[in-house]
C-alpha cells in the first residue's frame, strides 16, 4: 500500500510539472512577436511531446533520469527553442521544412522510446527502483587494477604516437605566444583535422572515447572504494585525459570530460547533490572554452564577457543556425546523398566520402579555412542523406536504441562500472544534436563503451583466476 501512494504522489508531481512546462511554453510561444499559425502547431507537437516523455522515461523525476530524458531535454535547449528563433531570422521555403523537421523529432524519438518499452516489457518505474539500488561492491582490489591499467595503456600508448606526429603542439604554442590567432587557428587543424597520419581515426576515438571511459570508472571506483589506489589512478588518468584532450585548443573535448564526471556524480548521488554542484559544474565546464577564446585573441580585444557570448552562442543558439544551412544546400546546391555520408554505407556504395560538414561550412562562409567542419547532429546529416522521410525514420531509430540501452543498464547490477557507461552513453547520447548518429555510435563511443566495459571484466576475472589478486578485498586505504 505504502509503494502505490508513493507511487501516486510520483505520478501527481509529474503531472503538474508536465502542466507547468507546457503551460511555459505555450505562454512564450504566444509572447514572441513573430507568432504564426505554424508556431502555433509547434507548440502543440512540444505539448503533445512532452506528455509521451512523461510516460515513456519519467521526464520529470530529476532524481531517476533516463538515457532518452537527458537527451531530450539537452535537444529541447539546445535545438528547439533556439530553432524558433532562427525561423524568425531566415527566409522561405527552407526555414518551414526546417523548423518542421526539428518539431518531428519530438514526436519521433519518443515513439521510438515507447516501441521499445512495449517490446521490451520496460515501465519507469524500473529507473527509479534501480537508483535506490546500493551501489555494488567495487571489485577485488589487485585484478581490478591490473585489468584497469590494461585498458589505460592503449590511449595512453595512441596519445604518445600522436603527439609524436605533431610538430608543435597548439596548446603550448597558446601559452608561449597568447594572441597569435591565425598561427594557433593552423595549428589546431594541422594537428589533428587534417594531420596525414595512419591512426587519425584512433587519436579521435582516444579523445572521444578510450580517454573519458578510462577517468569515468577510475572516478566511479575511488568514489565506491574510497582507497587512495584508485584516487591515484583516476588523477593519473585524468591529468593525461584533459591534456590530450587540451593539446589541440579545441573547446569541447576538455569540457565534455568535466560535464561526464558531473553527470556520473549527479547519478551517483541520484540527484540528491548539494547547491554548490549547479554552480561549479558550469563553471568548470565553461572554463577552459572561456581560456582559450580569450587567450587565444588577447591583440582583438576580447574581454571575458566577449568570450562568455561566445561560448553561450555557441552552445545555444550556433547548433540550430547550423542546421538550418543544411535546408538550404540540399537539395537545391547539393543532391540528396542517399547514405554517401555514412562511412561504412559509403564503402559498400563504393563512392567517395562528400565530406558535407565541410560543403556546408564553405556554403556558410566561402572564405573560411578549408578545413571548416559545419557539423549538423543527427537531423543535419540524415536530411542531407535522405531528405524529409531520413529524418523521420532516423527519429524513430535514435530513439529505439538509447531506449534499448536505457533498459540493459537498469536491469544489471548498479555498481561503479555500470553507473560509467549510463552516464557515458546518456552524455554522448544528448551531443546528436550537434553530431551525425553514426558518429555518435562508433567514433564517440556508445557502441564501444560497453564492449569495453565488458572487456574490463573479463580482464578481471582472468587475472583473478591466475591468482593475481588472491582473496583480498578492496578496503579504504
Amino acid at each position: 500500500m505504502r509503494r502505490i501512494e508513493m507511487r501516486n504522489r510520483f505520478r501527481g508531481k509529474q503531472g503538474l510539472a508536465a502542466l507547468a512546462a507546457t503551460v511555459a511554453g505555450v505562454v512564450l510561444v504566444l509572447l514572441l512577436p513573430s507568432a504564426t499559425d505554424l508556431m502555433l502547431g509547434a507548440t502543440l507537437v512540444i505539448v503533445i511531446s512532452l506528455l509521451m516523455m512523461h510516460r515513456s522515461s519519467g521526464l520529470f523525476n530529476l532524481r531517476a533520469p533516463t538515457i532518452p530524458t537527458l537527451c531530450y531535454l539537452v535537444y529541447l535547449v539546445m535545438v528547439v527553442v533556439p530553432a524558433f528563433f532562427v525561423y524568425k531570422d531566415q527566409v522561405e521555403p527552407y526555414r518551414t521544412q526546417y523548423l518542421l523537421s526539428v518539431e518531428s523529432a519530438l514526436i519521433t524519438v519518443p515513439f521510438g522510446v515507447f516501441v521499445v518499452n512495449f517490446l521490451l516489457g520496460y515501465e519507469p518505474g524500473e529507473t527509479v527502483q534501480y537508483f535506490k539500488k546500493p551501489m555494488g561492491e567495487p571489485p577485488v582490489a589487485l585484478p581490478s587494477v591490473l585489468a584497469f591499467l590494461a585498458i589505460l595503456i592503449i590511449p595512453v600508448t595512441f596519445a604518445a604516437i600522436h603527439f609524436s606526429e605533431v610538430r608543435t603542439v597548439p596548446l603550448i604554442y597558446l601559452l608561449q605566444h597568447p594572441g597569435d590567432y591565425f598561427a594557433l587557428l593552423g595549428l589546431r587543424e594541422e594537428s589533428f583535422a587534417v594531420l596525414d597520419s595512419r591512426f587519425a581515426y584512433f587519436y579521435g576515438l582516444t579523445r572521444e572515447t578510450l580517454f573519458p571511459f578510462v577517468i569515468v570508472v577510475s572516478f566511479g571506483r575511488f568514489l565506491t572504494s574510497k582507497s587512495t589506489r584508485w584516487l591515484g589512478l583516476f588523477a593519473m588518468a585524468l591529468v593525461g585525459g584533459l591534456f590530450y584532450a587540451a593539446m589541440t585548443i579545441e573547446k569541447a573535448p576538455v569540457a565534455l570530460i568535466v560535464l561526464l564526471l558531473a553527470v556520473f556524480y549527479y547519478l551517483y548521488r541520484s540527484g540528491r547533490v548539494a547547491k554548490a554542484f549547479y554552480v561549479l559544474t558550469p563553471v568548470f565546464f565553461t572554463s577552459f572554452p572561456l581560456f582559450i577564446y580569450w587567450r587565444q585573441a588577447p591583440g582583438l580585444r576580447r574581454g571575458i564577457g566577449d568570450a562568455f557570448a561566445d561560448v553561450l552562442e555557441r552552445l545555444f543558439y550556433a547548433p540550430a543556425e547550423v542546421l538550418y544551412y543544411y535546408f538550404e544546400v540540399f537539395p537545391d546546391v547539393h543532391p540528396f546523398q542517399h547514405g554517401a555520408t555514412i562511412g561504412r554505407f559509403r564503402a559498400l556504395l563504393g563512392v567517395a566520402d562528400p565530406d558535407v560538414p565541410r560543403l556546408v561550412g564553405l556554403y556558410m562562409d566561402p572564405f573560411a579555412m578549408s578545413s571548416i567542419h559545419a557539423n549538423s547532429g543527427f537531423i543535419g546529416s540524415l536530411y542531407a542523406d535522405f531528405g524529409l522521410s531520413g529524418v523521420l525514420v532516423g527519429g524513430v531509430v535514435a530513439g529505439m536504441l538509447m531506449a534499448a540501452l536505457q533498459v540493459y543498464l537498469v536491469r544489471q547490477k548498479r555498481d561503479a562500472l555500470n553507473l560509467s557507461v549510463y552516464a557515458f552513453s546518456a552524455l554522448k547520447f544528448a551531443t546528436i544534436c550537434f553530431t551525425p548518429l553514426p558518429v555518435v555510435l562508433l567514433s564517440e563511443g556508445v557502441l564501444v563503451v560497453p564492449a569495453l566495459a565488458i572487456t574490463l571484466i573479463v580482464l578481471e576475472r582472468f587475472t583473478l583466476k591466475l591468482g593475481a589478486g588472491g582473496a583480498v578485498a578492496e578496503r579504504p586505504q
